[in-house]
């Protein structure tokens, strides 16, 4: 199937801007080319089943150069004469199938699981560290005597894996006692062993089957003080946990804007399915209270220090605290030790028909900006707690949704392990949430 499409004229459109769009339209597909030669043979089948390749070329082409004919009519306003390159996403109303998920169906020996997956393992300087510390065959061998099922690539990464998780709580007594993960406190390091390598293979197996089997699962969170709670994730799932002001998201992102509409006035995402999961992940059948002027009030700390606003960006220098709230004691001469040269103090009242309006944007920048040392620690504190408690398989699916967080336009591919997401929970006081605070009293009163 050859992705080419013979250029067709857009008399809006100068002879230069006309050579630009084909020229934008001819790199994409080229690309398209290279995308289908080296597409697997089953996804090309299913592809070519879902629509005919001279119609997708049609719908793609006409797709495209729409766009790039508005795109070029908005940057001739701009500039003389056609960029070389630009930053723009062209969208297509249409999904490419993914390639089907492998499931191996051969003899669970580790002499054939070696032979089909060893050789996509890494073998690196850890690795062969591990291997001497606990045999690549011999372990492999616990597996199968135990009746644990390796089914994919995922699932024998995720059970050689297992072999630092291991060795890094082996010589953390305390953490035998503490019950967590459900495993009985002991003092026995084997008896700990054996049921801390059940429990995660277990979570695992849980993580793998359903991203085989659901083609709608993106990801999903098993937390260690639950193991036996699986939140499953897909592109239009949320789950919201509330302790307090403090919430919890996971699954789908939202925006600033959907959280506050959420919390604050019960507004579901469009498309999003909301979950309300209390402090033990299980469902509840209400939405929990609303996040209300009052409760924010409340979280407003009885001082201002000027470590607390050293990250944020000061206001300008005739900024006042919104009508009908009362800063708390300390702000204005927080805000003066870092800087600022306002004042509190009521302003002359402007001209008759004119009325002084104070400048909330303050509240507005730093909702954005506001990071201070302390809640910089906190976070950077739960960030190594939550990688500590990760095995190589989950820290590679972690990074993986980095990469494509970053690299959006990257080639989808289905999520192969949780993604572990509770991020940023606070229940401290910050001054991004007193300006939040302030913005909320400055909309609904005191």
């Amino acid at each position: 199937m050859a992705l080419e499409k013979k250029a067709e004229l857009t008399p809006e459109l100068e002879p230069e801007w006309e050579k630009w769009v084909d020229k934008q339209i001819k790199m994409v597909m080229d690309s398209g080319v290279a995308v289908e030669k080296f597409m697997a043979p089953e996804l090309r089948s299913k592809w070519e089943k879902q629509v005919a390749p001279e119609e997708f070329v049609t719908l793609m082409y006409a797709a495209m150069r729409a766009q790039l004919v508005a795109k070029a009519q908005e940057l001739k306003s701009e500039q003389a004469e056609p960029s070389k390159s630009i930053d723009f996403t062209i969208n297509f109303d249409f999904d490419l199938p993914r390639n089907p998920p492998y499931v191996y169906e051969g003899p669970q020996t580790v002499k054939a699981l070696m032979e089909t997956f060893d050789e996509k393992y890494q073998s690196n300087g850890p690795v062969q560290e591990m291997d001497e510390k606990y045999p690549r065959e011999e372990w492999l061998q616990m597996f199968v005597d135990n009746g644990y099922d390796i089914l994919d690539q995922n699932d024998y990464r995720s059970a050689l894996g297992l072999r630092f998780d291991v060795e890094r709580v082996k010589n953390d007594p305390e953490l035998w006692r503490s019950g967590s993960l459900d495993i009985p406190p002991t003092d026995d390091w084997e008896t700990y062993k054996e049921a801390y390598i059940d429990i995660n293979v277990s979570m695992h197996q849980r993580i793998h089957t359903a991203a085989r089997e659901d083609p709608e699962y993106t990801g999903g969170f098993i937390p260690h003080s639950h193991p036996d709670v699986f939140l499953r994730y897909n592109g239009s799932r949320v789950y919201v946990k509330r302790d307090g002001l403090a919430t919890s998201y996971y699954g789908r992102n939202l925006t600033d804007e959907q959280t506050r509409d959420l919390t604050h006035y019960g507004v579901h995402p469009e498309g999003v399915e909301v979950i309300y999961i209390d402090d033990d992940y299980n469902v509840l059948n209400e939405r929990p209270p609303l996040i209300t002027p009052d409760m924010m009030q409340e979280e407003v700390p009885p001082f201002i220090t000027p470590e607390m606003l050293k990250y944020v960006e000061l206001p300008p220098d005739d900024w006042t605290p919104p009508r009908g709230s009362t800063p708390p004691p300390g702000l204005e001469e927080a805000l003066k030790a870092n800087g600022w040269r306002g004042s509190f103090a009521p302003q002359e009242v402007g001209p008759t028909g004119k009325p002084s309006v104070p400048d909330n944007s303050f509240a507005e920048q730093t909702d954005r900006a506001a990071q201070d040392a302390r809640e910089q620690y906190e976070n950077a504190q739960r960030e190594f707690d939550r990688f500590a408690g990760m095995s190589d398989d989950e820290m590679e699916a972690e990074f993986e949704k980095l990469l494509r967080d970053t690299f959006p336009e990257l080639p989808p591919k289905k999520s192969i392990d949780s993604a572990f997401r509770e991020l940023f929970e606070t229940r401290r006081i910050s001054p991004k949430r007193l300006n939040r605070a302030f913005n909320i009293l400055d909309q609904h009163g005191p």
